[in-house]
C-alpha cells in the first residue's frame, strides 16, 4: 500500500508539472512549479517518472542544464500524432499559402534579431534587446531584401536557396510597410504581420513585454526563448536567415557584392 501511494504521489506531482509547463508558468511567480522544477532536478526516480510520462505522450524537455530548466520547462512534441502537436489547419485558417510561408519566414527572423550572433542562444549571460513590431519589421525586410540578393546572384546553384524561403520573401517585400491607419494590426502589411507572430511567441511565453502600447509595443526576449533557438538553430533555413542579417550589417568596400552563401 505504502509502494502504491508513493506512486500515485509520483504520478500525481508529474502531472502537475507537465500541466505548469504546458500553460507557460512561470517558476519565480509560482511557487508551487518552483518546487516541482526542484525535484525534477535534484530526484532521479521523479525525474525518470516525468520524462518516461512525457515519452508516452510523444513530448519531450528541450532544456539541457540545470541553470536552464530554473526559468521553465520548455517542452517540444516528438512525433505529429501527438495531441500537443501544433494544429496547422487552426494556425493557418484565413492565411494565404503565401501568408504560412512568410510567417516562417519571419519567425527564423525575429530569432536572429533577439539572437543575432551564432553563439548568442547558447551564452546563459547574454542580455538580448528589445524591439517593437516596426523596428523589427524594418530589419526583417533587409533581411529579406539580402535574400532576394543572393538568390538573384546565386548561379552556381539555382536550387540552393529552398522554394519556400523564395516565396516568403518575395511576398512580405511587395507587402506596405505600414498599415494604412493606426491602430489596425492585420495581416495585409509588413508590421501587421510581424506583430501577430511577436503576439503569437508573448502568448506561449517565449516574449516579455518592455513598455508600449500598440505597434509600439516592446518586446524582450525571456530565457525560455533562448532555450526554443538554441534548437533550431542548427535548421538549414534557420542558418540562411541569419546569414542574410550577417550579410546586410556589413559593408562592402570599392563596390564589392556581398553575398549570402545559400548551401551548406
Amino acid at each position: 500500500m505504502a509502494e502504491e501511494a508513493t506512486l500515485n504521489d509520483m504520478a500525481y506531482a508529474a502531472g502537475r508539472l507537465i500541466a505548469f509547463a504546458l500553460k507557460s508558468a512561470k517558476p519565480h511567480r509560482d511557487s508551487d512549479y518552483k518546487q516541482l522544477i526542484d525535484r525534477y532536478i535534484h530526484e532521479e526516480p521523479f525525474a525518470e517518472g516525468v520524462d518516461a510520462f512525457l515519452e508516452g505522450m510523444n513530448l519531450k524537455i528541450l532544456n539541457e542544464t540545470t541553470q536552464s530548466l530554473q526559468v521553465g520547462l520548455v517542452l517540444a512534441c516528438t512525433a505529429n500524432a501527438s495531441p500537443f502537436a501544433p494544429n496547422i489547419e487552426s494556425h493557418a485558417r484565413g492565411l494565404s499559402r503565401e501568408q504560412q510561408m512568410a510567417m516562417g519566414v519571419i519567425h527564423l527572423a525575429v530569432m536572429s534579431f533577439y539572437y543575432p550572433q551564432v553563439d548568442d542562444d547558447d551564452d546563459d549571460e547574454f542580455r538580448s534587446r528589445s524591439g517593437t513590431p516596426s523596428e523589427i519589421a524594418g530589419e526583417i525586410r533587409e533581411i529579406c531584401e539580402a535574400l532576394q540578393t543572393a538568390h538573384q546572384q546565386d548561379d552556381s546553384d539555382s536550387d540552393a536557396m529552398p522554394n519556400q524561403i523564395r516565396l516568403a520573401y518575395e511576398y512580405y517585400l511587395a507587402l506596405q510597410p505600414a498599415p494604412a491607419r493606426a491602430g489596425y494590426y492585420g495581416k495585409t502589411t509588413q508590421i501587421g504581420l510581424v506583430h501577430h507572430v511577436l503576439n503569437e511567441l508573448y502568448r506561449n511565453g517565449f516574449l516579455g513585454l518592455d513598455g508600449g502600447e500598440g505597434v509600439n509595443t516592446r518586446y524582450v526576449s525571456l530565457p525560455k526563448y533562448r532555450i526554443y533557438v538554441r534548437r533550431m538553430s542548427s535548421h538549414q533555413m534557420a542558418q540562411m536567415v541569419r546569414k542574410a542579417r550577417m550579410a546586410m550589417n556589413q559593408q562592402p568596400e570599392d563596390g564589392a557584392v556581398i553575398a549570402v552563401d545559400t548551401r551548406d
